[in-house]
């Protein structure tokens, strides 16, 4: 199986902030860093880098920190998610592939959950769907009661949703003939050729099953989306300490906290402390002296 990652799109919500957001730092990794990451811990190794003529170059630079097995496909013009993997065909027809927006932010258990599905399932396609309270501006999923899709609603706007259901674009298909079949077929004036392919797919009786998920998922739309993915990552740091530092023994160091090479920790510092924390062990003075308080 081929994970691809689409990154040859370009923002249109995020100003002031003009870089692809894949290429947002987070722990001083880049986000496509992080998502490689993730998608390793879910077993997945080969992947297709779709990107852009502007930020290829940054990809590959990028890709090739990892021991990813990567291959790269140029899509000429931003012309949405159709056109993008119709870019990489030639890299994806002999193959099962998984489809992600690597601007989307979700744990690995999703990858987990819907590779199980596919394998213990006969639908052709698979895609994550996740229930949401309040409109977002994205596509919605109109399911039957089996969780088969029947529609997906791109932007129908607020008051018009056919379901809580959001489309989260992390897709697997087993039959990339028959995808890519319908990729060159369907015509639409908007930006939603790959949508409006599932949907004739299932008019045409090939089954797609939404698998819902209830994990982490934060899409970057807007600037202020940040603060949740950053959030995120801080969450899933562990304790992490250097032993080339130097801490003041009367120092207080709570929770999740990492200490490089070279930290110096003044006598009498500490980490704020709240309530989620108290039941977390304390470390007082050195690393290699820890001592519970």
């Amino acid at each position: 199986m081929k994970l691809v990652f689409l990154c040859g799109g370009i923002g249109k919500r995020m100003f002031p902030l003009t870089e692809d957001k894949f290429l947002f730092k987070f722990l001083g990794k880049t986000l496509l860093q992080h998502q490689i990451e993730i998608a390793q811990k879910a077993g997945l190794k080969d992947f297709v880098m779709i990107g852009n003529e502007f930020n290829m170059k940054k990809i590959k630079e990028i890709c090739n920190q990892t021991n990813a097995n990567v291959e790269f496909a140029l899509q000429k013009e931003p012309k949405g998610m159709a056109d993008a993997l119709l870019s990489g065909k030639k890299f994806l027809m002999k193959e099962q592939i998984l489809i992600v927006n690597p601007n989307d932010v979700f744990d690995v258990s999703a990858y987990k959950k819907i590779i199980k599905e596919a394998k213990k399932g006969d639908h052709g396609s698979y895609i994550i769907g996740y229930e949401v309270g309040s409109y977002f501006p994205g596509g919605y999923l109109e399911v039957n009661n089996k969780n088969e899709l029947i529609r997906i609603h791109e932007k129908p706007g607020e008051g018009n949703e056919p379901s809580n259901l959001v489309n989260i674009v992390i897709h697997l298909h087993k039959n990339t003939k028959i995808l890519f079949d319908y990729l060159e077929k369907t015509k639409s004036t908007r930006d939603d050729v790959y949508e409006r392919a599932l949907t004739d797919m299932v008019k045409d009786k090939r089954k797609i099953k939404v698998v819902k998920y209830k994990g982490f998922w934060q899409a970057i739309k807007y600037p202020w989306d940040i603060f949740k993915v950053t959030k995120y990552f801080l969450d899933s740091i562990t304790r992490k300490f250097s032993l080339n530092t130097k801490i003041s023994k009367s120092a207080m160091i709570y929770g999740n906290v990492v200490i490089e090479d070279g930290v110096k920790i003044s006598a009498h510092s500490y980490t704020p402390l709240d309530s989620a924390l108290k039941k977390e062990q304390i470390y007082l003075g050195h690393p290699a002296k820890i001592k519970k308080s």
